[in-house]
């Protein structure tokens, strides 16, 4: 596949791009694997890749994006939707 971690935290923020890609993968569909690699993968982690702190920065921007909201617990972050 040529990335070696799954991201997890793209469940944070875009929900339905990791369950696509989980359902695509364990149903063999290599089509649908390869164009949500190339499409949304790829590109994210390219940008975690740009320095120290991208990876939660990333996920932080999509889930304001989306309207959510985040909510800081001690050290734990969880998000919690307003709207789904």
């Amino acid at each position: 596949m040529g990335i070696t971690l799954y991201s997890s935290a793209v469940f944070c923020f875009a929900p339905e791009v990791a369950l696509a890609f989980h359902k695509a993968f364990n149903t063999g569909d290599d089509e649908a694997v390869n164009r949500l690699i190339d499409g949304f993968y790829r590109p994210f982690v390219d940008l975690r890749a740009q320095g120290r702190g991208y990876a939660v920065s990333l996920v932080k921007a999509g889930v304001r994006l989306r309207g959510w909201t985040w909510a800081r617990c001690g050290r734990r972050c969880t998000s919690r939707a307003r709207t789904m």
